[in-house]
């Protein structure tokens, strides 16, 4: 469902941006950068599911991957959330090599930057990719420095006073803001060889140019990002406030039937005019 009902839908209104963002307004490229974020998650949290779902069909237990990574709170939160298995490997096998955070503030900084850059770097040799590593070691050695400047602690989970929900709204907001920003320096394999860094730059001038216009061909995609937020939300809340990935388990075999039914429908009034988008994730 994540695949094909959010993932290979969002794409058909998120290719064009890639074809050249020049012609776009600050509202177009923040919608159009927030379906990109939501393509991202949907289509690579799609195919794992798909993946560990075909493992435990052969008896096998593949390590979950994501954990609802736009619902946190801080950067060092997002990164324990997204694509788990390759954050952990770059914490064991880089990180802490390096030193991790025993040898001083500014070599753990230095750390986190270097790490972050070998994620970059894996992800494709080229200026985008490594900006894109860059930026989220930034993000990292920003936040701790944040949290060590204060004396603060990072929030845990179910914290209850209105001022501490409040904050950690804001946090999330901004969290998922800085995610977003970084994005633009990471396109889909499938445009990596057109994307210069010179397109994300353009981007970058035409999100802070203050343009508000929304083009004829571009109507549809107000709609496309509330219904494709809301789907995502639910999902992710859900299962965070189920504390399990699996939300069907529990529930009375014709309630879990209808449910499953309802999805089955989904996917195929979305597969009807399906067009073939490949996983974004099979290029790295």
């Amino acid at each position: 469902m994540k695949k094909i009902v959010l993932g290979d839908y969002l794409f058909q209104f998120i290719e064009g941006y890639f074809e050249g963002p020049g012609g776009y307004s600050s509202l177009e490229i923040v919608m159009l950068l927030s379906l990109y974020s939501i393509y991202i998650y949907a289509d690579f949290s799609g195919y794992t599911s798909i993946v560990r779902g075909l493992a435990k069909l052969m008896g096998i237990d593949l390590v979950q991957n994501f954990n609802q990574p736009y619902l946190s709170s801080s950067p060092r939160n997002f990164w324990n959330r997204w694509h788990i298995s390759l954050s952990n490997w770059l914490r064991d096998y880089v990180y802490i090599p390096l030193g991790g955070n025993r040898k001083g503030k500014r070599r753990t900084y230095m750390n986190l930057l270097m790490t972050m850059f070998i994620g970059g770097l894996w992800h494709g040799a080229t200026p985008v990719y490594i900006i894109w590593g860059l930026l989220h070691g930034t993000y990292l050695a920003g936040h701790r420095w944040y949290i060590k400047r204060d004396g603060m602690r990072v929030s845990r989970e179910g914290q209850s006073s209105r001022k501490e929900d409040i904050k950690k709204i804001l946090s999330t907001i901004l969290t998922f803001s800085l995610i977003t920003i970084a994005w633009i320096f990471f396109p889909p394999p499938s445009h990596a060889s057109r994307w210069t860094l010179g397109d994300s730059f353009v981007t970058l001038q035409r999100l802070f140019s203050f343009t508000f216009e929304i083009s004829f061909n571009m109507y549809n995609v107000p709609k496309v990002l509330i219904f494709s937020s809301i789907f995502l939300f639910v999902i992710d809340y859900t299962q965070r406030k189920m504390k399990k990935h699996e939300i069907f388990e529990d529930m009375h075999w014709v309630v879990r039937g209808l449910c499953l039914t309802g999805v089955f429908i989904l996917i195929l009034f979305f597969f009807k005019n399906y067009a073939e988008v490949p996983f974004v994730y099979e290029g790295f």
